[in-house]
């Protein structure tokens, strides 16, 4: 299993879509299965086998949701308008902290999966009320990485994400804070700079 483990610790993978409410790495590693483990240690040259688990993956939280990308539009959303409207931007010294009421969540217990300075994942489970983080805290190493906060309902029948990352343009330079919410119907992807300023969220996030 450590040869295992070692592979998926090395392999670099982006997951198109869930990639900020998931460590897929460690569900790869819950999950596994001698069949899988023997894929993953036989395709250790192209690391295929990862790869194709993680579309595997995907696919099965998409469920055929409909996947929106209202990032290069002007069209406001009038969910995406409700998560944010329920977020409170708190800039100190350090960075900034981010204060969260989830009630799109319909008031019910959820998860946190954080991921911030390169390679830092935390997932918090069966959370309740309002929830506050630090991002992009300057006193940390590779504070300029780029991170994301995903919030999800136990069952994942419903989320929404902050994710400073990178635009649409294709130029390295180009950072955007995008707000991602999911429900049964609809997968969707928004620019938060339509809806508030957030140049706090961005300020020295490097693409």
């Amino acid at each position: 299993m450590k040869q295992v483990l070692d592979i998926l610790k090395y392999t670099a993978i982006n997951p198109k879509y869930f990639n900020e409410f998931l460590n897929f790495k460690s569900y790869i590693a819950n999950n596994m299965t001698d069949e899988l483990a023997k894929r993953i240690k036989d395709t250790i040259s192209d690391k295929s086998a990862v790869h194709s688990e993680v579309k595997k993956i995907t696919a099965k939280l998409l469920n055929n949701r409909n996947i929106i990308n209202l990032n290069t539009t002007n069209e406001k959303n009038n969910t995406i308008q409700l998560i944010i409207d329920n977020i409170k931007i708190i800039p100190d010294n350090d960075g900034v902290n981010l204060c969260v009421n989830p009630i799109i969540l319909d008031n019910q217990n959820y998860n946190v999966c954080i991921k911030s300075n390169r390679i830092g994942v935390t997932e918090l489970s069966n959370i309740s009320g309002s929830f506050t983080v630090k991002v992009a805290s300057q006193t940390l190493a590779y504070c300029e990485e780029k991170y994301s906060v995903g919030f999800s309902n136990n069952d994942f029948s419903k989320g929404f994400a902050i994710s400073a990352g990178d635009g649409e343009t294709g130029i390295k330079s180009d950072v955007i804070l995008k707000v991602i919410y999911f429900d049964d119907t609809n997968y969707i992807i928004d620019n938060a700079d339509k809806y508030t300023d957030i140049s706090a969220l961005i300020k020295n996030i490097k693409g």
